[in-house]
């Protein structure tokens, strides 16, 4: 018996070291590439800035320079995220969600397009969970983010729907909104690293394999529905 635990053990680690080494091989290469483009159009941007006589060509060559400067930015502290919920140690503590949700809102309405949806929470006002709030804040702020930045705006009324609920052994969290949506064909890679379905996605790729890892830490388990042109809903359950 001891024997046949003792192999199992064995197992499932070396499983988890090769899942490691390819995250890693993946994460290295993806880095390099995904750091070095901005940097390459940034340095392009300057050049053309340095010969353009117009104006209007020189405010337009700073709007895409201060656009590429942005989503290093995005990258970067996606890339802290993923280093801290791999290190940190998890610490977890009683969290108002009503009002940590609002300030995480809150936090958000600085984004580009956010001022014109309509961002709704709705949780009991007595709804006290126990998680890391560090975490949960990652998760929050990745699939919040991504609602508006593929927000619908030719939709006349385009919301981000944010609940929340106490369950028999935990509490549930639903982010939905009526977006763009996701190819079905797509959905079973966006929590892959790195994964981008299209060659102008704005973000790094990295923030929903985040969402996903941080959610197993925290023991919860998250689901994906989308309709392309409709919207998307992600529902993360936690036991507690």
């Amino acid at each position: 018996q001891l024997y046949v635990e003792t192999e199992k053990k064995i197992t499932q680690q070396n499983k988890a070291l090769v899942k490691t080494n390819a995250e890693l091989d993946r994460f290295v290469y993806s880095v390099s590439h995904d750091l070095r483009a901005p940097l390459a159009s940034i340095l392009g941007l300057i050049n053309v800035y340095s010969i353009a006589r117009d104006e209007k060509e020189k405010d337009k060559m700073v709007e895409l320079i201060q656009g590429r400067v942005t989503k290093l930015d995005t990258f970067i502290q996606d890339i802290l995220d993923y280093s801290r919920n791999a290190r940190m140690a998890i610490n977890k503590e009683n969290v108002m969600l009503e009002d940590f949700l609002n300030s995480q809102v809150e936090g958000l309405k600085y984004i580009d397009g956010a001022e014109r949806i309509d961002i709704r929470v709705s949780v009991p006002p007595s709804l006290q969970v126990f998680t890391d709030p560090r975490r949960l804040k990652v998760v929050i702020n990745n699939l919040l983010t991504n609602a508006i930045r593929y927000a619908d705006h030719n939709k006349q009324n385009p919301f981000i729907s944010i609940e929340a609920r106490e369950e028999k052994n935990g509490w549930s969290l639903r982010i939905s909104d009526n977006g763009v949506g996701i190819k079905k064909q797509y959905q079973h890679k966006v929590f892959d690293m790195f994964y981008q379905a299209t060659q102008n996605s704005e973000g790094s790729g990295l923030g929903l394999y985040i969402v996903q890892e941080v959610v197993q830490l925290l023991d919860g388990k998250i689901d994906l529905q989308s309709t392309f042109g409709e919207g998307t809903t992600f529902t993360i359950h936690f036991q507690q």
